[in-house]
């Protein structure tokens, strides 16, 4: 009787930790080492550095990254202003495994985006971005951007300093897929 009381008790902590929510966040910071805006207008090309009131060549801006998880389930989002794109989130559900990444989609089954512990890549409607890690916990950042029908920018940063978390990001990735059969 007190083995069936104990058992019980204890039961609930045993489900506990896959209700209890927890939360990844932090921020690299990425330094602009070019950029390029073309433009088009009345047949006749023009090339910037900038536009107003965003970033130059050496400025730095953070890229925010912020992973929920529960149970089985995760939420990555990875946000910049300065890169232009939406807010992409990758989820758990829409994961799919391929040989050394996951690539991820949205409810309706539009492409967004893959990472695996060396590259992140997002695909958005008129952004792309590609970070890919070239030493250790370094990485390189190169991102196009569809700014109106007749612009377009190209901007290359230097990411140094991956703070370990998102080491940790990927593992719950690869645990959590692997579990469901992603």
């Amino acid at each position: 009787m007190k083995k069936l009381i104990t058992l019980l008790l204890l039961s609930p902590l045993a489900f506990a930790e896959d209700t209890i929510t927890k939360e990844i966040e932090f921020n690299l910071t990425c330094k602009v080492v070019d950029q390029v805006i073309l433009s088009i207008n009345d047949g006749k090309p023009t090339r910037y550095t900038y536009y107003n009131d965003s970033v130059k060549i050496g400025d730095n801006f953070p890229i925010n990254f912020k992973m929920q998880t529960q149970g089985d389930w995760y939420q990555l989002s990875i946000h910049s202003d300065e890169l232009l794109i939406a807010r992409p989130i990758f989820e758990s559900l829409s994961a799919k495994k391929y040989p050394d990444a996951y690539a991820f989609s949205r409810d309706d089954g539009i492409f967004i985006g893959n990472i695996s512990s060396s590259r992140i890549y997002i695909d958005d409607i008129f952004a792309k971005a590609d970070m890919t890690r070239y030493f250790k916990n370094d990485w390189q950042l190169l991102t196009t951007t569809t700014v109106s029908v007749d612009s377009t920018r190209m901007l290359t940063a230097n990411c140094m300093n991956m703070p370990t978390k998102f080491d940790d990001m990927f593992s719950i990735i690869e645990r959590i897929s692997g579990k469901l059969g992603n």
